[in-house]
């Protein structure tokens, strides 16, 4: 995480113009064409829309993929928090974000059972299931962080994410389990 932080202005300076202007429009819209604005605007339009439907149906929401159909309009919320919070409602939020602490947590645990195995001198039998690991936090991480400005936060494959997350980190719990006790 942090080569990455420091590598960002190397990267940002060497992108075409082209594109700076075009991760710019996330911030100033006036800094890409006509219809970034337009996108921004519709983004918002789904944030408030999201929230609007979230106070009519607050405990429960519409059920994924309703936004549409309760609200008439003929494109989605665009907006992750829109969508989750009118499509899911509270109950279904706090489910959703269950999800996504269990995702962190375990590979937080993982990572400390995959560490225990590298001082053992095991590391090997155990890096196959923190890579699945240390894969699926990457990738609930970058969902999450597109979704800010999409609607991909209703696929199914989220919870296959979890599913394998967990298997893989239940694995390598028996593996560390299964060697002489740590010398912590």
């Amino acid at each position: 995480m942090l080569l990455l932080a420091l590598a960002a202005p190397t990267v940002w300076f060497v992108l075409p113009e082209n594109l700076q202007n075009r991760y710019m429009t996330i911030i100033d819209p006036s800094r890409g064409p006509a219809n970034a604005q337009e996108s921004v605007e519709g983004r918002w339009e789904g944030f408030y829309g999201g929230i609007a439907v979230w106070e009519r149906n607050f405990m429960f929401g519409v059920g994924p993929g309703c936004y549409t159909r309760e609200t008439g309009s003929p494109i989605q919320t665009h907006n992750f928090v829109g969508q989750v919070l009118s499509e899911l409602g509270s109950l279904g939020a706090f489910a959703y974000l269950f999800l996504i602490g269990c995702v962190f947590v375990n590979h937080i645990d993982a990572f400390f059972l995959y560490r225990r195995m590298k001082r053992e001198g095991r590391g090997k039998d155990g890096v196959y299931m923190y890579q699945v690991s240390f894969a699926v936090l990457w990738t609930v991480f970058l969902l999450l962080f597109l979704g800010t400005g999409s609607h991909n936060a209703f696929r199914p494959i989220w919870v296959w994410y979890g599913a394998f997350q967990g298997i893989a980190v239940e694995l390598l719990r028996q593996k560390a389990n299964a060697l002489a006790p740590s010398r912590v």
